[in-house]
């Protein structure tokens, strides 16, 4: 099932987020490769994100979100996806 994850920042990004790039960079690469996220989007101005995700459920789609480095410093809502086939 397909997963809309939409993450906006609380805050204008200070130094403590900054310091979390790398670390949220290597965890969006850990998930492409295992293929839950299959998507990544962010907005020019880094204030918002958008992730499409491949989950077994809507709770694991959140937990996945919720694994972001940079999660606790967004507002983050997941929406389940339909798929036209």
């Amino acid at each position: 099932m397909k997963f809309l994850a939409s993450n906006r920042m609380k805050q204008v990004p200070n130094e403590e987020v900054m310091a979390l790039f790398p670390a949220e960079q290597a965890r969006v690469a850990e998930l492409m490769a295992q293929g839950v996220l299959e998507n990544l989007y962010v907005a020019a101005d880094f204030s918002k994100a958008w992730l499409v995700l491949q989950s077994e459920s809507l709770e694991k789609a959140r937990q996945v979100v919720e694994s972001l480095p940079l999660h606790k410093f967004s507002h983050s809502e997941v929406t389940p996806l339909f798929e036209q086939r």
